[in-house]
């Protein structure tokens, strides 16, 4: 009974630790990203003078979507490496790749 009381705290301490690390990321994507959006939608609006709002929504939605479609992919490719030591760091690059594409496509979106 000991034991699984060891590995249900552990698993808190882990869930605990993950929330806390995705909180963290978060804060620190939209510190990061919020001056990189402003210049990224200053850079579209002085190259594409004659688009709509709508047009530079759906240009930022491409360059989004192929942005994390290519690390998903490059993440899932490395999961066919049938050990552990690669799967676990790997995921986490995704996650933090994933969510700071996110958050700059929120602000950007935002910005327009």
């Amino acid at each position: 009974m000991a034991n699984d009381e060891v590995i249900k705290k552990t698993r808190t301490l882990d869930v605990a630790f993950a929330k806390e690390l995705v909180a963290d990321g978060f804060t620190n994507a939209l510190i990061v990203q919020q001056p990189l959006a402003i210049r990224t939608v200053d850079r579209l609006r002085r190259v594409h003078p004659d688009k709509s709002p709508e047009e530079l929504i759906k240009f930022l939605n491409n360059t989004y979507l192929a942005t994390v479609t290519a690390t998903g992919t490059a993440a899932g490719a490395a999961a066919v490496i049938p050990n552990g030591v690669v799967q676990v760091p790997v995921a986490a690059a995704d996650l933090v790749a994933f969510l700071e594409a996110s958050v700059l496509y929120v602000l950007a979106v935002a910005e327009v």
